[in-house]
């Protein structure tokens, strides 16, 4: 009977084009259908938590039909919702920020089936897509909200920008749940990964409150303002990021963190002698070369040091091992 709800719900979805009076808000005929199904579609996934029989139908293995129809249980509760969001926004704000709240939608959305993997048995495949679905995510979202531009906007306030904050609470838990997984002491991928991801997003959201506190009404200064955070503050911020990650990958023998901290270093050293120094006077470059060559006898001799502490944290455990034995 699945297709034939399938089937039933995208008649039912056509109503949101369709239709010639504005449907109320959650209450009408066409998302209250689709939240039955959704209500269903959960109960559905639940019943089938534990279902591993090797049987056959027509040459398929039943087991696998477990992965596709949780995949469209999930891709049909996401669109329900989802379109219901889309038409009651479309009226009040431009395609940037419906796409922005789509992505924040989104990210809610991923951050509760996560929340019921346990109860629900999702598989690590899944779990894996929709992590991966929650950093292209958070990839996007910035761009397309378009924050220090928020105040010259039509039907914008400052409640606006708190609502796109939200999208931090899922973020910091999805990040959360990585972390905590079972293989993420072992996965250097996943520590690199997750790092870059939080590195991006505190970033992005220290250049959005920089330029909303520090723009004029007019936001006439806003080049002066940007080319201020990217040639001082956000190096700075790289700076202390990577210290940070580095510190920590080495205490806690993690390290996928000191190869993050390093690569802000890198992009820090690249930056400013690919990008800034065209934009300096002759004295600035000058100095900036010098500096350079500052910056390569210290970070040759921070690698040493770096090196000589990862191979005595690798040695430890194995001499514990030995000992032990």
């Amino acid at each position: 009977m699945f297709p034939f709800l399938l089937i039933a719900l995208c008649a039912s979805w056509f109503d949101y084009i369709d239709t010639k009076k504005h449907l109320a808000v959650i209450f009408n005929h066409v998302f209250i259908t689709s939240f039955i199904a959704l209500i269903c579609s959960i109960a559905n996934i639940y019943l089938m938590k534990d279902f591993k029989t090797e049987e056959q139908f027509l040459g398929f293995k039943l087991n696998h039909s477990k992965f596709i129809f949780i995949s469209t249980s999930l891709l049909l509760m996401y669109t329900g919702i989802l379109f219901e969001l889309i038409y009651q926004i479309e009226p009040y704000f431009n395609f940037m920020m419906i796409v922005s709240y789509v992505l924040i939608y989104t990210l809610f959305f991923i951050a509760f089936i996560l929340t019921l993997r346990e109860k629900l048995n999702l598989g690590n495949t899944l779990q894996f897509v929709l992590q991966i679905s929650a950093a292209f995510c958070i990839l996007f979202l910035p761009m397309f909200a378009e924050i220090p531009l928020l105040p010259n906007k039509t039907n914008y306030n400052i409640g606006s920008y708190f609502l796109y904050l939200s999208y931090l609470i899922p973020t910091a838990y999805i990040i959360y749940l990585v972390v905590k997984s079972s293989d993420f002491q072992s996965s250097k991928a996943k520590q690199i990964i997750s790092m870059l991801v939080l590195v991006y997003v505190i970033s992005f959201e220290k250049y959005n409150g920089f330029m909303l506190i520090t723009l004029d009404e007019s936001s006439s200064n806003f080049s002066h303002q940007a080319d201020i955070f990217r040639m001082i503050l956000l190096p700075i911020i790289w700076a202390v990021l990577g210290f940070v990650l580095i510190y920590f990958g080495l205490r806690k023998q993690l390290k996928g963190f000191p190869i993050v901290g390093i690569i802000l270093f890198g992009l820090i050293i690249l930056k400013l002698y690919f990008v800034d120094v065209w934009e300096m006077s002759n004295i600035f470059r000058i100095i900036s070369f010098i500096v350079l060559g500052i910056l390569i006898l210290l970070t040759s001799f921070m690698y040493q040091k770096l090196k000589n502490l990862m191979v005595n944290l690798m040695e430890k455990p194995s001499e514990n091992k030995e000992a032990e034995q």
